[in-house]
């Protein structure tokens, strides 16, 4: 939920950040799930828009990544 003061931000400049950062577990798991993908694709490794093609785990949101990796 954004606060009154976020809000106040979008409806001046017509954007937001939220405070939001992803746990250090989530975090983990994806670098797992990244290092699993480029030893199985090294041809893979500086081409970013490929991998959701080669590894589901890149298009599950952050938030269910680690239930699905494990």
């Amino acid at each position: 939920m954004l606060t009154a003061e976020q809000l106040n931000h979008y409806h001046t400049h017509g954007f937001v950040v939220p405070d939001y950062r992803l746990g250090d577990d989530v975090l983990g798991s994806i670098k797992a799930a990244h290092g699993r993908l480029i030893t199985i694709h090294p041809e893979f490794r500086n081409y970013c828009p490929a991998l959701l093609a080669y590894d589901l785990a890149f298009r599950i949101s952050p938030g269910s990544l680690r239930s699905w990796i494990w």
